[in-house]
C-alpha cells in the first residue's frame, strides 16, 4: 500500500495532496456514493469517535483527518461550500474540499483548538453538510499528560492546561499541611503531605482536580521524596519508602539521610553532615569524596554535564563529567550565597543570594562562562522554561526560555509560595 503524506494548511482554497489507500468495501452513509474513513476505519452516521485532545498552548496542534471516497459516477457536491458551516468552540476548519470528482477521493481536516480546564472530556456534534447532512459525535479527551501542576505551602495549588502559559485552576486545602512532594507517575499525579497532626497521606488524581487520599499508618516520618526510575523514592527516619505496581513500599534501613535530589539517571542524598551520598537503583548507597571536603547544596545535570555547588567556609561551584568524581571552577560568586542550579536543555541558570539579601540570577550557555541577568527568585524548570517569582509590587509567576526574557503568567495571592513543579509527562 503506498502512502503519501498530507500537507495541511491554514487556507481552505489550497488543497493539499491526499492520502492513497485501499478503498472501502461499501458506502458508509445513506448518501449511496460517499465514504467517510478515519483513521483506517469506515465511519456511519451518527457514530462516535474518541481521541485525545491538545491543551491550550500545545505546540503541535491536533489534527483530525477525514478521508471522503465518491464511490459514484457523478460528482459529490456539498450543501454549503462556505466555511462557517463548522460552529464550534472546540474545532477549527482547515481544509473542505469544494467537490470530490466520481471514483475520487478526497479529505477533510479539523484541527482542535486550546480547550481549557472545565473538563477533561469534550463532546461535538459534528453536521459535515453534504447534499444529505452527516452527523458525527464526538469525543475527545484530555489526557493528563498536557496539564502542569504547581504545589505551595498548605496544599496551595495551581493546575494550568498550557504548559505554563496560564492557570485556570487555585486551590487551597481547608486544613494546613506541608506539601512533601508533587510528582507524575504511572499516569497519575501524586502528591504527599502531612498535616498538623502528623498525619502522613498519598493522594492521586488523574485530573489534578480530583484527589483520593490514603493515609501512611505504619511508616516513619518522611523527611524527602524523589521521583527516579519511573517511581517514587522517599527517605524516611528509618529507612525506605519505595512506589510499586501494588501501592507503597517500606524497607527499615539505617542512614543519616535528610534529602534527596534525583539528578539524571542518578540518585543523591547528604546527610546530616551535608555529606553526599551516590543511591543506586538496590538502594545501596555510597559516599562521593569531595577534595577539599565540602558541603553539597544542589546538583543538577544536562547532557553529560553534572553541576553542584559546595560549601565549606567559602562557596564553589563543582562540575563533572560522571556525577562522582568533581573539580571546583575557577569563578568567583564574590559573596554571594548559591541556592540552586537549573537547566532548561539549553541554558544554565544558577540563583544566588547576594550580600544585601536579594536574590539574584546567573545564567551560562556552557555551565562555565557565567553573567548576572536577572534579580527574581527562581524556583524551577520545566517544559523547557525556567520559571520564577517576582515579588516586587505583588508576587506574580513569570516564565523565560533563556533566563533574560520573562513574560507574566499568573499573579499569585498575597502570602503564597510556590515549591513544587510537576508536568504529566508523555510515555515513552
Amino acid at each position: 500500500m503506498l502512502v503519501f503524506i498530507v500537507l495541511s494548511c491554514s487556507d481552505p482554497d489550497v488543497e493539499p495532496t491526499v492520502f492513497t489507500e485501499d478503498w472501502p468495501d461499501s458506502v458508509s452513509f445513506s448518501d449511496s456514493q460517499l465514504s467517510l474513513v478515519f483513521e483506517g476505519k469506515p465511519i456511519f452516521d451518527g457514530d462516535t469517535i474518541s481521541f485525545n485532545g491538545n491543551a491550550a498552548g500545545r505546540r503541535t496542534p491536533k489534527q483530525i483527518h477525514f478521508n471522503l471516497y465518491n464511490h459514484g459516477n457523478t460528482e459529490l457536491s456539498f450543501s454549503n461550500t462556505a466555511l462557517d458551516w463548522l460552529n464550534s468552540d472546540m474545532l477549527d476548519l482547515m481544509y473542505f474540499p469544494n467537490s470530490i470528482a466520481p471514483q475520487t477521493q478526497d479529505h477533510l481536516v479539523l484541527e482542535i483548538n486550546s480547550l481549557n480546564l472545565s473538563s477533561q472530556i469534550y463532546t461535538e456534534n459534528l453536521n459535515i453538510p453534504f447534499s444529505e447532512p452527516v452527523e458525527i459525535n464526538l469525543n475527545i479527551t484530555i489526557p493528563p499528560t498536557e496539564r502542569m501542576l504547581l504545589g505551595g505551602d498548605d496544599q496551595y495549588l495551581l493546575i494550568s492546561n498550557s504548559y505554563g502559559a496560564d492557570f485556570e485552576h487555585e486551590e487551597v486545602s481547608s486544613k494546613s499541611s506541608e506539601l512533601l512532594g508533587l510528582f507524575f507517575i504511572d499516569n497519575m499525579f501524586v502528591r504527599l503531605t502531612i498535616d498538623e497532626d502528623g498525619i502522613q497521606s498519598l493522594e492521586k488524581s488523574s485530573n489534578g482536580l480530583t484527589w483520593i487520599s490514603e493515609i501512611i499508618e505504619t511508616v516513619s516520618t518522611i523527611l524527602d521524596c524523589q521521583k527516579q526510575w519511573d517511581r517514587l523514592v522517599c527517605i524516611t527516619e528509618d529507612g525506605f519508602l519505595l512506589s510499586t505496581s501494588e501501592g507503597l513500599s517500606h524497607i527499615p534501613q539505617q542512614h543519616s539521610f535528610l534529602n534527596l535530589d534525583a539528578v539524571g539517571n542518578k540518585l543523591y542524598a547528604t546527610d546530616t553532615l551535608d555529606s553526599l551520598f551516590n543511591i543506586d537503583h538496590e538502594l545501596t548507597f555510597q559516599a562521593i569524596e569531595i577534595n577539599p571536603s565540602m558541603n553539597i547544596i544542589d546538583v543538577e545535570y544536562f547532557n553529560e554535564k553534572w553541576l553542584a555547588i559546595g560549601e565549606d567556609d567559602d562557596l564553589y561551584l563543582l562540575d563533572s563529567d560522571n556525577g562522582i568524581d568533581w573539580n571546583i571552577q575557577n569563578w568567583n560568586f564574590d559573596n554571594d550565597a548559591l541556592l540552586q542550579i537549573q537547566h532548561n536543555g539549553e541554558n544554565w541558570l544558577i540563583q544566588a543570594q547576594a550580600s544585601n539579601a536579594q536574590s539574584q540570577i546567573f545564567m551560562s550557555y556552557s555551565g562555565n562562562n557565567w553573567e548576572l541577568v536577572s534579580s527574581l527568585n527562581l524556583i524551577s524548570q520545566c517544559d523547557g522554561h525556567f520559571y520564577a517569582v517576582d515579588e516586587s509590587e505583588y508576587p506574580k509567576l513569570l516564565r523565560s526560555t533563556n533566563g533574560t526574557d520573562w513574560e507574566l503568567v499568573h499573579i499569585l495571592p498575597q502570602n503564597r509560595s510556590i515549591q513544587s513543579f510537576v508536568l504529566g509527562e508523555e510515555a515513552p
